[in-house]
This record gives structure tokens, sequence and C-alpha cells, in this order.
């Protein structure tokens, strides 16, 4: 994890019930960015 961090990437641990969710936020937050450099 700390290899990742310090590379760039995000690490998380996310229950299973969780998945689908934390997904959905991520890709929203990756949109809204995206759309407003557009």
């Amino acid at each position: 994890a700390q290899f990742l961090l310090e590379h760039g990437f995000v690490d998380t641990i996310v229950e299973r019930k969780e998945i689908k969710n934390t997904l959905i936020k991520i890709l929203r937050f990756f949109l809204q960015k995206n759309a407003i450099k557009e």
C-alpha cells in the first residue's frame, strides 16, 4: 500500500457490501473533475 501511495495510486479496504457505492463515489468524483476541464 505504501508503494502505491508513493507512486500516485490510491489504495483502500472496502467491505464487499460497500464496493458498489464506493465505485460510484470514485467515478462521480473523476467525472465531475473531467467535466470542469472541458
